[in-house]
């Protein structure tokens, strides 16, 4: 099963994205918009979404602003000169609106990986009410001062050496603090997954890995900063599903801590619909761990259930 792809204009104005569809035969029983990760590509959920399409699912998904083919037109790891965050999310409002024209009245899921699960977080804050189902993997749950000290170092370093510029010290301090629990490491992405040739494969890909800019770095902080100052529940509305899938040795989950902390904030402000799993051993890319066929597997199985009763309801 292959793909089809398409280029839509970016909110920026002047990039195009890359979108990628995995599509069923005949009427898709739900419609699935992935938003992928900080410095990979819509390129790497070929498995998923070929899964996906296989159950009967639309799949779709595009690089966003500073990666992938995205990244190589405006510049690798960078998003705009101010307010990134705006465009990414406004980026994932473009294609759901064309997906929803394509495919009216069919119920939609979002799934946010990493970097894009906080992006997903704050669309479905915006938009959840046109939404089946929030899937959020790799997430975290970081603190509103440690993420408010991160930002200042980064913007006194954007200061100093401008929006575009890329910087080796942020660049090792991010990643000595993600490799941090797994010393020593064999690489700098070892806290990625813990099947060795997954890593390198992902090294390897010319488009993913690429160093991040000064502004970039900075607008990662404020996504983080932005979540943990919307208060309980960021917003959600009350009825929508939310699924937290992350691998119990992954850093930027806390290992579990911090996707646990983000669940109970959504259960305390009333949502009821609110699950989590955790996967033993696994670090940060469920999609490229061990135990991705069981990922795979309960991903399909509750998308099923949960489009299957709106579709009834």
């Amino acid at each position: 099963m292959g793909y089809e792809e398409r280029y839509v204009r970016s909110s920026d104005g002047k990039t195009r994205l890359r979108v990628r569809f995995w599509l069923p035969e005949g009427k898709p029983a739900a419609v699935v918009q992935l938003s992928h990760g900080m410095m990979e590509h819509i390129g790497r959920y070929q498995e998923l979404g070929q899964r996906l399409a296989g159950q009967g699912f639309a799949a779709a998904g595009h690089d966003h602003l500073g990666h992938g083919f995205s990244g190589l037109q405006n510049g690798m790891g960078f998003f705009a000169e101010k307010k990134g965050e705006t465009f990414l999310v406004r980026d994932l409002r473009r294609v759901n609106q064309g997906l929803r024209k394509r495919y009216p009245g069919v119920p939609c899921v979002l799934l946010g990986h990493s970097m894009g699960s906080f992006l997903a977080r704050r669309y479905a804050g915006m938009y959840g009410r046109e939404l089946a189902g929030l899937i959020l993997m790799g997430t975290g749950g970081q603190s509103l001062a440690a993420a408010a000290a991160g930002k200042l170092v980064c913007e006194g370093v954007s200061l100093a050496r401008g929006p575009r510029a890329y910087s080796a010290f942020l660049e090792k301090a991010a990643m000595a603090y993600f490799c941090c629990p797994f010393r020593p490491v064999r690489t700098r992405c070892d806290w990625l997954s813990s099947v060795p040739e997954e890593v390198d494969r992902f090294l390897e890909d010319p488009l993913c890995g690429r160093p991040f800019t000064t502004s970039g770095y900075t607008e990662i902080f404020n996504m983080i900063i932005s979540l943990a100052g919307l208060g309980p529940g960021e917003h959600l509305p009350k009825d929508l599903p939310v699924l937290f899938l992350s691998g119990q040795q992954d850093p930027v989950g806390g290992m579990g801590r911090g996707v646990r902390r983000v669940a109970g904030r959504y259960r305390k402000s009333g949502m009821g619909q609110v699950s989590v799993k955790l996967y033993p051993e696994a670090r940060h890319e469920l999609l490229h761990e061990r135990c991705r066929e069981e990922v795979l597997g309960d991903l399909v199985s509750w998308i099923q259930e949960k489009t299957a009763k709106q579709a009834s309801g």
